[in-house]
């Protein structure tokens, strides 16, 4: 029975991605795709500042509760609504805020990549996942704080390369289906 609890709600340390909470992220953003495809949408793009202002300030209010969370991985796989509203008002920040940053200073090397990984993300996500627990598994806790930011820029350029060597290799397999 805890097998099965485990793959829906249960808290178990050995458990990860349960069903619930992690179904409600790709819900939303299904969600957020079909909200995007309505004609009233157009209205609320007038109202970004305040959707941005607003996320901003759940952020900043939800922060010790939301980066408590994030750095503690039992409490994140196991999260609750609060933290899952917090998750949500962060990536609608990020969406909103790269768009208009982008408007503004776009530097078209970094907006065509960013176009690129967006349009891949799903490649790009598990690519960087099976870098991460593979590498993470071998050296947890054994790295000190300054090699985060190179840890960052290899596995970001990694799963790059990855991703774009998966399309490069599965592109000519499909069409000859």
């Amino acid at each position: 029975m805890k097998y099965l609890q485990a793959f829906f709600y249960g808290n178990y340390d050995w458990s990860y991605f349960p069903l619930l909470p992690w179904l409600a992220y790709p819900l939303a953003g299904f969600s957020f795709g079909l909200i995007r495809q309505k004609a009233w949408y157009a209205k609320i793009r007038k109202a970004e500042y305040y959707i941005l202002a607003g996320s901003f300030i759940l952020l900043i209010i939800g922060f010790d509760h939301g980066f408590s969370i994030s750095t503690n991985l039992e409490l994140y796989y196991h999260h609750h609504w609060v933290f899952f509203l917090w998750a949500i008002a962060f990536m609608i920040f990020w969406a909103i805020g790269l768009k208009w940053v982008r408007k503004c200073c776009s530097i078209p090397p970094l907006a065509n990549y960013l176009q690129w990984a967006g349009r891949n993300v799903t490649a790009f996500y598990i690519f960087q996942w099976l870098l991460i627990g593979n590498i993470a598994t071998a050296i947890f806790k054994t790295q000190a704080g300054w090699m985060l930011p190179i840890w960052f820029i290899f596995i970001l350029a990694f799963s790059s390369l990855l991703t774009y060597y998966w399309f490069i290799i599965r592109l000519p397999l499909l069409e000859r289906d």
